[in-house]
């Protein structure tokens, strides 16, 4: 396969571009109920026959709510854009034609060998070819990915690490590497490396994800396999979901911070040499991973894979139990001032399940310290199945014990730890009383969220109080939110302050973000950014409390006034012709002066608007600031305050009502002013009286006809016959009629016509 057909190393995390905003963002926004409410009243008023109202008084909010919505949005995408900008023009040094050259992260291509030094973040999916530290190891954070703060040990083939930092060597190594596609598994990798006739298995220890931060660990080399993986989106596709980890929730970003430390019966036991105190400091010094090393001035540093380990290893220093080096099979120590070295006899390194158990124990610890767990709970159940079929059985289990239809679980790994009796309410909803927790690590969790297993793991979490996920990956967090959002009607709210927390806000219906230590990817996908953990509560208690009650009210009158507003001109139109009348019909064709308003335009236009929109503007300012003003300060004979927002409420809103009615009555009187006084048939003959229109409607008249005689009936019979009608009547008349034209006479009401 060509290099050509690998995507490039750049990545999009935000939502539009110019050519598809206005369209995306439009089918966004009608998506809202509101939005298509308005959208379609917009549609009815357009229809002249069913609407008596115009257009442009619901197009005009319409327009700018949307506006203002579009706005906020772009803004919101601009700083997306400038984000993925930042990252993508990162520079890494990359192997060109046999030089490190800097190269836009952007412009990384798959097969590229990339030089990574300390403290520096990873551009691409990595195979570990070889680093500064022996055997090949090196040590990288994960935070971004998975939330743990704890390092990571990788480790380069034996065959690779010796190519070492040997740029010419690095330039010529050709090995080929077939492997699996990109996928969201952070704990699983499988391929293969050819080179030098040989075959070497690659698993995810050989492996450095993209987004990973080289720690403890002054240079690495590795070859790209994936480019371009958006970062955010490892874990794409509620009940709070909120992340609880060994991490600072307070919100400030601070360096390390020193625990100054003072027990003066400690300091004289160390003095005195009690076996016991010099004992344990001998283990904090001795049981660990730390690898120790000088730096430029001669001091020792210590690299550590838990944070928790260095903080022990430098207690212990701090109290003369100095850990000073370690090889494969030694670890030496220098124990008040005197260097001691002891053989290495067992490493117990974490396994898959004591890393389980271990992950279980610090969650539950957690949770009591966090008061999600506490010690008021009737049961805490702890699922840590290897398989799909454990993991089921134990959550049925877990079911049953909590219905009390079966308490014997001797088989299966199920953990239950009963506080107190069960009292289970066996109604005919079979609603569960009392408190109960639920604890699954990350490994159990994927099996849980598999299709024939979620409904037992939603069922069993749905009767718990608690539910602790620990050790879980991004794609699981937003699984998570999906599961309840789907089966349950429920509004979700996630919580989180990391990359890897990004998908799980995205996925919830109210996503919250922390700028805290691990970045502002959480704040920019978020719905509302908080400084501290600890303001959620004011959040959600006042500010959403607050939000909800305006919102219910505002909505149930902003409809009720719609409705009443709306249906009163329809029922209206029943009886008046489906037309806004004024005056009879009679009266409008008698003054044909009436049609010329509305020619142009003169009862509503821009200038008309604006006046209005000015008028109200006014008129509100006058209604809420005098009676402001009125009730501010007011106090009574006793020197107590009398003012409350309901008393203001009802004079506001009293006075409102009598100031827009008296408007309107005014508005009527003047109308019925305006009107035109209806013209009364005349009583005498019409025609003298009335200006004939049938003189208008000719060119030729009738006088010549007339004073010639040729229009005067003969004494005799006439004709009966067609063709002796056209015999008698003599049509000379007619061609003079042809020939010669005649003024237009003009009649008025009160003069006689000459002729």
């Amino acid at each position: 396969m060509t290099l050509s057909l690998f995507q490039d190393n750049r990545i999009y995390t935000s939502k539009y571009n110019i050519l598809t905003f206005l369209p995306i963002n439009l089918f966004e926004q009608f998506q809202r109920v509101a939005n298509a409410y308005f959208l379609f009243l917009l549609i009815l008023q357009l229809i002249p026959e069913i609407s008596s109202l115009t257009w442009f008084t619901t197009i005009v909010p319409l327009v700018l709510v949307i506006s203002m919505t579009a706005v906020k949005d772009a803004t919101d995408d601009y700083f997306r854009h400038k984000s993925d900008n930042q990252v993508n023009n990162r520079q890494s040094e990359v192997l060109i034609n046999s030089k490190l050259q800097n190269e836009k992260w952007m412009n990384v291509k798959v097969g590229d060998i990339i030089k990574l030094e300390n403290n520096q973040f990873v551009a691409a999916d990595l195979l570990l070819l070889s680093s500064s530290e022996p055997h090949g190891l090196c040590y990288v954070e994960t935070a971004e990915l998975d939330g743990e703060t704890n390092l990571k040990v990788r480790q380069a083939l034996p065959v690779t690490s010796e190519l070492g930092a040997d740029i010419s060597s690095l330039a010529k190594f050709d090995g080929i590497v077939i492997c699996e596609a990109p996928n969201n598994k952070l704990e699983k990798f499988s391929g293969v490396l050819s080179w030098k006739d040989s075959k070497h298995t690659l698993s995810n220890q050989k492996i450095i994800l993209r987004g990973c931060v080289l720690r403890n660990t002054r240079w690495c080399f590795g070859m790209v396999l994936f480019a371009g993986e958006v970062l955010d989106d490892l874990g794409q596709k509620k009940e709070i979901t909120k992340k609880k980890e060994g991490v600072d929730f307070s919100g400030k970003s601070q360096p390390e911070r020193t625990l100054h430390f003072r027990d003066h019966s400690l300091m004289e036991s160390i003095e005195l040499g009690d076996p016991k105190v010099h004992e344990f400091l001998r283990l904090l010094a001795l049981c660990h991973t730390v690898m120790s090393e000088e730096d430029s001035a001669g001091q020792l540093v210590y690299q550590v894979q838990s944070p928790d380990e260095g903080a022990l290893v430098t207690a212990a220093r701090n109290f003369g139990f100095i850990f000073k080096s370690r090889t494969p099979e030694t670890i030496t120590v220098e124990e008040l001032g005197t260097p001691v070295t002891y053989q290495l006899l067992a490493f117990l390194d974490f396994s898959n399940i004591r890393k389980r158990m271990s992950v279980i124990e610090t969650a539950i610890n957690i949770g009591y310290a966090c008061n999600v767990l506490t010690d008021a709970m009737d049961a805490v159940f702890v699922v840590t199945g290897n398989t799909a079929v454990e993991v089921r059985d134990e959550l049925r289990k877990a079911k049953e014990i909590l219905f009390g239809q079966n308490t014997s679980f001797s088989s299966g790994h199920v953990v239950y730890e009963s506080k107190q009796q069960l009292e289970l309410d066996l109604g005919a909803d079979e609603a569960v009383t009392g408190e109960y927790a639920l604890v699954i690590n990350g490994h159990s969790l994927a099996h849980a969220l598999e299709s024939d297993v979620e409904n037992d793991l939603l069922e069993l979490a749905c009767m718990c109080k608690t539910v602790v996920c620990c050790r879980v990956t991004p794609l699981q967090k937003a699984q998570v939110v999906e599961l309840v959002k789907k089966h349950r009607n429920a509004v979700t709210l996630a919580i989180g302050d990391g990359a890897n927390d990004v998908s799980m806000i995205k996925s919830a219906h109210i996503g919250i973000g922390i700028s805290g230590q691990e970045g502002l990817q959480a704040v920019l996908a978020s719905d509302y950014a908080l400084a501290q953990f600890r303001y959620l509560q004011r959040l959600l208690l006042v500010h959403g409390r607050w939000s909800y009650y305006r919102m219910c009210k505002f909505l149930c009158y902003f409809f009720y006034k719609n409705f009443a507003f709306t249906l009163v001109h329809f029922w209206f139109a029943f009886f008046c012709g489906f037309s806004a009348q004024d005056v009879s019909d009679q009266n409008s064709m008698d003054c044909p002066q009436l049609y010329e308003p509305g020619q142009l335009n003169l009862l509503f236009n821009k200038r008309r608007f604006f006046i209005c929109v000015a008028h109200g503007i006014y008129t509100s300012l006058a209604l809420f600031f005098i009676p402001y003003g009125s009730f501010y300060n007011l106090a009574g004979e006793d020197g107590q305050h009398i003012a409350d927002y309901q008393s203001f409420a009802v004079t506001m809103a009293t006075s409102l009502v009598i100031v827009v009615s008296v408007q309107i009555r005014r508005w009527q009187k003047a109308q019925r002013k305006e009107r035109p006084i209806r013209n009364r048939r005349p009583q005498s003959r019409s025609s003298s009286s009335r200006r004939s229109g049938y003189a208008f409607a000719h060119q030729e008249g009738y006088g010549e006809l007339i004073t010639s005689g040729k229009n005067m009936r003969a004494e005799s019979p006439a004709p009966t016959s067609g063709l002796e009608k056209m015999l008698y009547n003599n049509t000379s008349w007619i061609e003079n009629l042809c020939k010669k034209t005649t003024d237009v006479v003009s009649f008025n009401h009160d003069k006689t016509a000459k002729l």
